[in-house]
């Protein structure tokens, strides 16, 4: 008798197991699919038209001609500064465990205290940095470090957590933590402020400020904005309802998106984060040559030297041979005063029709 149960059960509970594996299986391929289509099809449609923006002039050779749109800077300010105005900065520690802030990292603390001058910088993370760059700004009370542990709440599905699909999400997410919470000024390390003034004009006018990528849409290695900003909470939220685990779906594409529903709240800024284009010999441009790229004018440049193979470990690297990158790096570690702005220059693009 109780072999015969053993039995019943066995013919009765491994097909209803299978079954429900074979449902669950076919479940999770078809959303997976179902998401994937719905990225490759936002990203398809969101391609046609070069990022899926429109320049207020035919062409950035031709600065003189604007044909499309008032440009936000000729409208007088309707908001005060963020207050106090923070400069926020976000590492968390690498899995390398290497600790020390490098030159270039004081370089861009240093571009910030020159020619942004915020009321505090502050570097949000899990760890405090090491060595003598680090010291030289602290002893001058320019930067303090704040306690952040990593965020990694990416929402749910089916009842479980989310796995954040990078690292990088993390510093992303932190970055629109900081600011939904005190307003201000976000940026990467491997970013430079050049024309500082121009962000304070723009966050007199606008919400916020998101910076101009490539065509998969914006970046965000500098971003602004004041707290109260919907662009801000809606692009953070998205991390915890619309999260994906594609580079650039959250951080590029969503920013896209709301940035053409709230053309009014939002500045998205041109010749920073595209200024050199990261991408080959483009970056030679910058990093290996000299006068190819034009960034005086800029309000920053996001350099993304990671990618460039050029080392500047010291002051002593700024000598030599001339580029454009050294050049700009010699004017932050002198303090160098830069030449009249061009008065034809424009940086603000528009969400196309």
């Amino acid at each position: 008798m109780l072999v015969t149960h053993r039995r019943k059960f066995v013919l009765t509970v491994i097909p209803f197991c299978a079954g429900i594996f074979a449902f669950w299986t076919i479940s999770e391929v078809y959303h997976k699919r179902k998401a994937l289509l719905f990225e490759k099809t936002f990203r398809e449609q969101h391609s046609k038209r070069e990022g899926h923006y429109t320049r207020p002039e035919h062409a950035v050779a031709n600065q003189s001609q604007r044909n499309f749109h008032k440009h936000t800077l000729d409208e007088p300010p309707v908001y005060g500064l963020p207050k106090p105005l923070y400069l926020h900065y976000i590492r968390f520690k690498p899995k390398n465990g290497d600790t020390e802030f490098k030159f270039t990292d004081f370089l861009s603390v240093m571009s910030a205290v020159q020619y942004l001058k915020p009321d505090e910088i502050v570097l949000h993370g899990d760890f405090v940095p090491s060595g003598p760059y680090w010291l030289n700004l602290t002893s001058r009370k320019l930067i303090k470090h704040i306690s952040m542990e990593r965020p990694i709440d990416v929402g749910m599905r089916r009842r479980k957590p989310k796995k954040i699909g990078f690292i990088e999400h993390s510093a992303d997410i932190a970055k629109l933590d900081v600011l939904v919470e005190y307003g201000g000024i976000t940026a990467d390390f491997d970013v430079y402020f050049i024309r500082g003034e121009r962000i304070k004009e723009i966050l007199r006018r606008r919400k916020a400020v998101t910076c101009y990528g490539d065509q998969d849409g914006n970046n965000i290695g500098l971003v602004a904005g004041h707290k109260d900003s919907l662009f801000l909470w809606a692009w953070r939220r998205s991390y915890r309802d619309i999260y994906v685990d594609d580079w650039n779906f959250n951080q590029a594409f969503v920013s896209t998106y709301l940035s053409a529903v709230l053309p009014d709240e939002v500045y998205v800024v041109d010749h920073v984060c595209n200024n050199p284009f990261p991408a080959g010999n483009i970056l030679d441009q910058f990093f290996k040559q000299y006068g190819m790229i034009q960034w005086k004018d800029s309000a920053a440049i996001h350099s993304y030297q990671r990618l460039a193979g050029v080392a500047v470990d010291t002051s002593k690297d700024l000598e030599g041979e001339a580029t454009s990158f050294k050049e700009m790096l010699q004017y932050i570690y002198h303090n160098q005063s830069l030449p009249l702005v061009n008065p034809l220059f424009r940086d603000e693009i528009f969400a196309a029709p």
